[in-house]
């Protein structure tokens, strides 16, 4: 996981699950911090603008184990990046996408050939017949 500041208003410091490493002060380049799965579970983050009391929540936060967090599966991934678990839109949407700005394409350019490379007779015809 990947953090910075937006803006550097003052000092904040972040540990990561169960702040076994010292406290990091933030800016605004990204720090990485890895993904830890605790046992209890504890929050993935911890961010303050108090270092003393982030080194405090050090000796605080009582956990049993903590592990690296376990990479997502593809099928989570897709489910959260594309909504439904095949990845992507369906070929059939594409499809129908482009047949349909084919077309519309098409009926634009009969009408631009109608307008201006048919004869202009219908225009010089006068309203009455006199």
């Amino acid at each position: 996981m990947y953090v910075a500041l937006d803006r550097n208003d003052r000092p904040y410091y972040a540990c990561d699950a169960g702040c076994i490493d010292k406290p990091m002060p933030l800016s605004k380049e990204l720090k990485q911090f890895p993904v830890k799965l605790t046992r209890p579970l504890t929050a993935i983050l911890y961010i303050t603008a108090d270092k003393l009391h982030m080194e405090e929540l050090k000796h605080a936060i009582h956990v049993q184990e903590i592990n690296e967090a376990p990479a997502h599966e593809h099928h989570v991934i897709a489910l959260h990046k594309h909504g439904h678990h095949f990845g992507g839109l369906p070929t059939i949407f594409w499809v129908s996408i482009a047949f349909l700005v084919i077309i519309f394409h098409l009926f634009l350019c009969k009408m631009i050939y109608n307008e201006y490379c048919q004869g202009q007779d219908r225009f010089t015809r006068t309203r009455y017949n006199v």
